[in-house]
């Protein structure tokens, strides 16, 4: 096997990257005797950033975290050919040899799909709320949100409790538009009725949008042998136009 993956934590959701993603993964690089070339998004030092499949990476990084999802950190053994092969190279930490065979530990983060959004709304600026664990959740914001109405992206809620502390910090940071009351942070929540919301669950400030057109448009173009990315392309538009009206 040329490259081979081990999962050590399970992601969130299902979204995984396509080509021409751009994303930021924390990760540790090291050779066979456990020198370290490489380190990002490690001991407060920044995630490293990529474009997929643009020969930005080596190639074993690269395929590896199309098949990632966010949240999730895995283990490649990568062989030299989808290394850097023959010729080795002089990394941050350390010389890789030729022909090394590399141990690299990607942690996918969220942040790609947060940019997509803000450049599908007219390119609005980007504000991430980083989230680490050294012992204890800390949460830092990075960008300036004073006076700006946020709009918070995530594939799924389940307790709430970390988007809900991240809108919190937004009110903190002088974020408008945000109700501050117990668990009323948020003017309006925007999901899709992809999972079934219990009545219990519901809340004033709730929207559900249905996926129903956007299912039968995809179940069409696949019978008819159409494409069906530009689908998604359109449903991602109208929903921008939207929310910018």
């Amino acid at each position: 096997m040329k490259v081979v993956k081990k999962i050590l934590k399970e992601g969130e959701g299902y979204e995984r990257p396509n080509e021409g993603t751009v994303v930021q993964v924390k990760l540790i690089g090291k050779l066979q005797d456990g020198t370290v070339f490489i380190e990002k998004g490690h001991e407060d030092s920044e995630p490293f950033e990529f474009k997929e499949d643009e020969e930005q990476v080596i190639d074993g990084l690269d395929r590896a975290v199309m098949t990632m999802t966010k949240g999730e950190v895995a283990l490649l053994k990568v062989a030299p050919e989808y290394a850097l092969g023959s010729t080795g190279s002089e990394q941050e930490l350390a010389v890789v040899p030729p022909n090394a065979t590399l141990w690299v530990s990607p942690d996918v983060g969220g942040v790609a799909r947060a940019r997509a959004f803000s450049k599908s709304v007219s390119d609005a600026p980007l504000a991430i709320v980083d989230k680490r664990r050294h012992g204890h959740n800390v949460m830092n914001l990075i960008g300036d949100v004073k006076g700006k109405v946020p709009v918070t992206v995530d594939d799924m809620i389940d307790t709430a409790g970390t988007i809900a502390k991240g809108a919190d910090m937004l009110h903190r940071e002088g974020a408008g538009k945000f109700t501050h009351a117990a668990r009323m942070l948020f003017s309006e929540v925007i999901i899709t009725n992809t999972i079934l919301v219990s009545e219990k669950n519901y809340l004033p400030q709730l929207t559900v949008l249905s996926v129903a057109n956007l299912l039968g448009e995809s179940i069409w173009r696949v019978h008819d042998d159409y494409p069906v990315s530009i689908v998604l392309h359109l449903y991602a538009f109208s929903r921008a136009v939207k929310m910018g009206t």
